[in-house]
């Protein structure tokens, strides 16, 4: 009898501890689906946040270039309709040199627009005279086109050309002059003889006694491609230094006489 008891007793026991192990059990899965709904709930009250932000920004950036588009387009003014399919770039050559008019600030020469037909591939030139009158877009000031770049850069630039064509310019290529004065630049091309008149009898001698034509062409034709790259790379160099320009351009345009001496020397039959 008392064995029965205690066996009972035992079942009863464990059966408690079964039923407390299955609670606690369920308690804990409970606790681990809450942590995991909360831990969702807020990842996606972030993302909608985040989303919401996003689209805001994206709204006020969307406003931003539209309004930035209509001020262009109101700088720009009428575009002209035969212009539509062109891409158009804008060219322009910068100089900081003294110019004919006593003036000593960078301008623009050279203005040319390059139009290109999207459609055929077609591409045309549209040359702006440097001294052409315009009137300054957005004031009532009236001066030569050349001066603008000093007044308002290249987006006044742009601006003007897009008035004066009644184009859309795309894009801007710029490039530099060296910084001299309409006479020094005639006084140095002067020289270009000199060199070539003092070395062709001897040349001429030379050939009628030795010949070597086709070596004195091969020279006379690497001075004549040496002088061309040392004005189109070397001399901008220089700009900066007046004194040292001067020095490179003398000697590249008499090494440039001599290799025009050279060239018709070794073809003279």
């Amino acid at each position: 009898m008392d064995k029965k008891n205690v066996t009972q007793q035992n079942i009863k026991y464990k059966r408690k501890l079964l039923a407390q192990r299955r609670r606690r059990a369920r308690l804990r899965l409970l606790i681990v689906l809450i942590f995991f709904g909360v831990v969702l709930t807020g990842i996606l009250f972030a993302g909608y946040a985040l989303v919401s932000l996003g689209s805001r920004i994206n709204q006020e950036y969307q406003a931003m270039y539209d309004g930035y588009s209509q001020r262009q387009q109101a700088k720009r003014g009428q575009i002209d309709p035969r212009f539509d399919g062109y891409t158009n770039v804008l060219i322009m050559g910068l100089d900081d040199g003294v110019d004919i008019d006593g003036g000593t600030e960078k301008k623009a020469d050279g203005i040319v627009v390059a139009s290109f037909e999207n459609s055929t591939g077609k591409l045309r030139f549209i040359h702006i005279p440097q001294d052409t009158w315009v009137n300054v877009t957005g004031s009532k000031e009236q001066m030569k086109i050349k001066y603008l770049y000093a007044m308002g850069g290249a987006p006044l630039m742009t601006r003007q050309v897009n008035a004066l064509l009644g184009i859309s310019i795309l894009a801007l290529i710029t490039y530099c002059y060296m910084g001299y004065m309409r006479q020094t630049a005639e006084s140095i091309f002067a020289v270009f003889p000199l060199l070539a008149v003092l070395i062709t009898p001897i040349l001429g001698n030379y050939l009628d006694n030795h010949g070597k034509a086709v070596s004195m062409l091969i020279l006379g034709s690497l001075l004549l491609i040496g002088c061309h790259l040392t004005f189109a790379f070397i001399l901008p160099m220089f700009k900066g230094s007046a004194v040292g320009g001067i020095i490179v351009a003398y000697a590249t345009i008499l090494v440039l006489g001599a290799s025009f001496s050279l060239v018709p020397a070794s073809l003279w039959p």
